[in-house]
């Protein structure tokens, strides 16, 4: 299927957003820091108003039929039955978890589909703990850079406010470029956690090279506060993109196509209820991560020393590659295995 590539389309809406409200954050910045503010409200209670009054909520308004609770039922049972059969003609002792890429069990979760799941019952699926506290992590990363990106522009070198933020977008350019590129190497390999722990350690090099590439190698020289397009400023902007697609990559594949396959598994019995907590937990992680990287990036910046932070990144996207590792090893077994079966 292509779900990953689809789930990468849509996520890059985030990365949209990001960039709309850095350019209009930044026209104000230097003169009315207040419409900073003022604007993207604005911009959002128009665009809310434009959803409110015409978002068709249900396809059944339109015409379009859902897929019956009995095609559900029989989709989510067959998935199930196809997987532990499979897993007996490799090894007859060997439990359904043993082939499946999340190392789930085929035993159910859910008495029947339409009955919610608690916290506990969901932390029992294998897979939400680590990549929830994957995604703390990540999410730590990626707000941090993105949030304080204009702000460590504009210390580090002299361009002004405006030029500052709109270079800072560039970063989220290569967001909408990682979701998209992470979402298919998801539907290429199905191994989710191996992409995204790939992407993790890219990262780390990445981090450090623009790091210093950008406060004494190579730093971007600017005339009356906007940016010489020269060779310094071209090396700038490759890494800003490069760091965007291996930081927001895999944030963006765990969020979507990795978090809708862990609340779908056969275990739940297609449970709606059951997604919607697994996601929600799978979220909240991440949203915890966002507020602490950008609350403490202020006090280990202080002084305008940017070092600590890029270390602060670079230890975090090197756990967050960590924890994914039983996973990434029950992903690269099951796909031995299932080449030796049906080769």
């Amino acid at each position: 299927g292509k779900r990953g590539l689809i789930m990468g389309i849509w996520h890059s809406h985030t990365s949209i957003g990001n960039i709309l409200g850095a350019v209009v954050a930044g026209i104000f910045a230097a003169d009315n820091w207040g419409l900073s503010f003022i604007v993207p409200g604005l911009i959002m209670v128009i665009i809310g108003a434009i959803i409110f009054f015409f978002l068709v909520p249900d396809p059944s308004i339109v015409g379009l039929a859902h897929e019956t609770d009995q095609q559900l039922e029989s989709t989510h049972s067959s998935k199930s039955s196809s997987s532990c059969s499979l897993t007996h003609l490799i090894e007859n002792e060997k439990s359904c978890s043993d082939l499946t890429t999340s190392d789930f069990e085929c035993e159910p979760l859910v008495p029947h589909k339409d009955q919610p799941i608690g916290f506990i019952e969901a932390f029992r699926i294998p897979g939400v703990v680590e990549y929830s506290v994957c995604l703390f992590f990540a999410n730590l990363v990626g707000d941090t850079f993105m949030y304080w990106l204009p702000n460590l522009i504009y210390d580090t070198t002299s361009l002004d406010a405006a030029s500052s933020a709109n270079l800072s977008t560039v970063f989220d350019v290569g967001g909408i470029v990682g979701a998209v590129l992470a979402g298919l190497l998801f539907d290429w390999s199905r191994m989710g956690a191996t992409t995204s722990s790939v992407m993790f350690l890219l990262s780390i090099p990445s981090l450090f090279i623009y790091q210093y590439l950008q406060a004494d190698w190579c730093p971007i020289s600017e005339n009356d506060g906007s940016p010489i397009f020269n060779t310094c400023y071209t090396l700038n902007v490759t890494l800003l993109l490069v760091n965007g697609i291996l930081i927001n990559g895999p944030f963006a594949l765990i969020m979507t196509a990795v978090a809708s396959d862990l609340g779908t598994h056969p275990s739940l019995r297609g449970s709606k209820n059951a997604l919607a907590t697994v996601i929600a937990i799978i979220n909240g992680a991440a949203s915890i991560g966002s507020a602490v990287g950008p609350s403490i990036t202020g006090w280990l910046a202080d002084g305008e020393d940017w070092g600590n932070v890029f270390t602060m990144m670079v230890v975090a996207d090197t756990v967050a590659a960590l924890l994914l590792g039983r996973i990434v090893l029950q992903e690269i077994r099951n796909k031995w295995i299932s080449k030796n079966v049906f080769v």
